[in-house]
Parts: structure tokens; C-alpha cells; sequence
């Protein structure tokens, strides 16, 4: 397994629960895919939109996300530990011509 994309649909919500692409395949799409077909298939099955966080420090994701129009709603203060961390909460508004 190279990587994965769990989530789970609720109402009209895709909520993005982890992601993972193993290190040595990183930068040749794999993640990119994995979000497109879940964005695709969640507005497939009626979500109105996308919500995902991530650890402060993980410039890398949070670069990733904006790329697909993922937006900061908010922050969970000291939400991580080890080390204490802020969770940065991303939505992303879906319809059917803006779902990848």
C-alpha cells in the first residue's frame, strides 16, 4: 500500500479523518488523486461540503489542502499533545462543477 484516504459522510459533510502517502511516494500525485476521488464521490452522495485538520507545523498538508480550496475556518487551541499544538480547521464549500 503506497497510501489512503479515510473519511466518512455525514448529512451533507465530508469529514477528512487521516491521510497518508508512504514518504517514498510523495510528490507524484497519489495524494492529489486520493483527494480528488473522495471529493468527487462525497459530492456524488450529496455533500455540500469538506472539513479536515491539521497540526499547526504541517506546512507541507496545509499547503496541499489550500491547493484544492480548502480554506481555515478555525482553531482547536492545544488540540495535539506531545507537543502541544494547535489544530487548524479547513472547509471547503463542494457542488457538482467544483468537486476536484
Amino acid at each position: 500500500m503506497v497510501g489512503f484516504l479515510v473519511g466518512r459522510l455525514a448529512a451533507d459533510e465530508l469529514e477528512i479523518l487521516n491521510a497518508a502517502v508512504a514518504p517514498e511516494q510523495r510528490g507524484r500525485g497519489m495524494g492529489a488523486g486520493l483527494l480528488r476521488l473522495t471529493l468527487e464521490e462525497a459530492v456524488h452522495r450529496g455533500a455540500r461540503s469538506a472539513w479536515l485538520e491539521v497540526r499547526e507545523s504541517n506546512q507541507r498538508a496545509r499547503f496541499f489542502y489550500r491547493s484544492f480550496g480548502f480554506q481555515e475556518a478555525y482553531r482547536r487551541p492545544r488540540f495535539y499533545q506531545n507537543p502541544d499544538e494547535d489544530a487548524v480547521v479547513y472547509q471547503r464549500l463542494l457542488d457538482s462543477r467544483t468537486a476536484a
